[in-house]
């Protein structure tokens, strides 16, 4: 988002959001090779959290397992870089294929014509997570709502904890989709304004699975996904976290796969693939053969996960105990 990026490419992408910082990674995080003649090309994918969670080497071995021997090597790269900014890499033909989060960022690059999305790959689902000990009585505000629904009561909550030295919120202020969420589901719940300038709140730019590493070490609650939750309890980092709030279309976060108007047909087809009913098998899945046992995602019209399937109601637990 540099002033000198949007001379060469110009989009209201450029200026739609503040950011902790406007610099973008180009470098990839893991490569996907198949086999094949040496010299093919690479797709490279830019996407933030459901590349920590493994599903993208998954994905990617997948299909590329299924190549012709005879035909050219592809390989495919993982770039990591927060919905907006994979966006921007893709307008700047920095990545091939964005899996993005924030469906009017989307449609915002369809109608200046530089990039269609092809489809949907998965759903994530946000939810907010804090320390086992809940300080901010999270888990007391969900049964006594008041007419308000879940976030909202425990946001509220949150603040008179934090407003009493209570608690502690735990902001990635990056201009991300979590981020926007973030700022969303405060404003919503009527404490915005509170949230600004609350010593309480801390902002750390970090990756999705950084934020919860560092959360969990600092006691602090945090808006997070699901996918990177139950990625680091697999890892075993996170045992002093528990979810207390998730569920509803408020905290659906839908993955798109984007491409550029001009993208090769070798980007068009893999990023047709992502979206097509062999991916979707595996990523529905994906995760159950882990220690807790439950899918990371939810698939097209499945937009929440069953009482059975929710993480609000399990304390943690070592990952290794469960084994």
């Amino acid at each position: 988002s540099d002033p000198r990026f949007a001379k060469t490419y110009p989009s209201a992408l450029l200026y739609r959001e503040a950011t902790a910082s406007n610099l973008i990674t180009i470098t990839p995080l893991e490569t996907y090779t198949g086999a094949g003649v040496p010299g093919g090309p690479t797709i490279r994918i830019g996407n933030g959290g459901a590349g920590y969670t493994g599903i993208l080497r998954t994905l990617s071995g997948t299909y590329l397992s299924q190549r012709p021997l005879s035909d050219v090597r592809l390989s495919i790269t993982w770039i990591p870089n927060h919905s907006r900014h994979s966006l921007i890499a893709l307008l700047g033909g920095l990545v091939d294929i964005a899996l993005t989060y924030e469906p009017d960022n989307e449609d915002l690059a369809m109608r200046e014509r530089w990039a269609r999305r092809v489809g949907g790959v998965f759903n994530d689902h946000f939810v907010i997570a804090g320390p086992v000990a809940d300080p901010a009585k999270l888990a007391r505000s969900r049964n006594d709502t008041h007419r308000l629904n879940e976030a909202d009561a425990a946001l509220r909550s949150l603040v008179h904890a934090g407003q009493a030295g209570k608690a502690l919120w735990h902001s990635r202020g990056d201009g991300s989709a979590t981020f926007t969420k973030e700022r969303e589901l405060f404003a919503t719940a009527g404490v915005d304004g509170v949230t600004r300038t609350a010593n309480w709140l801390h902002t750390h730019p970090l990756t999705p699975y950084a934020a919860l590493e560092r959360a969990n070490k600092e006691g602090a609650y945090l808006l997070t996904d699901r996918a990177t939750f139950l990625t680091a309890q697999q890892h075993d980092v996170i045992g002093g976290l528990r979810v207390f709030v998730e569920g509803g279309q408020k905290l659906l976060n839908p993955c798109a796969a984007m491409v550029r108007s001009d993208a090769s047909a070798e980007t068009v087809r893999f990023a047709a693939w992502l979206c097509g009913d062999e991916a979707r098998n595996i990523v529905k899945v994906y995760g159950k053969d882990w220690a807790w046992r439950k899918a990371l995602f939810t698939m097209g019209e499945q937009q929440d996960f069953t009482d059975e399937e929710r993480l609000a109601s399990v304390r943690t637990v070592s990952a290794k105990a469960k084994l």
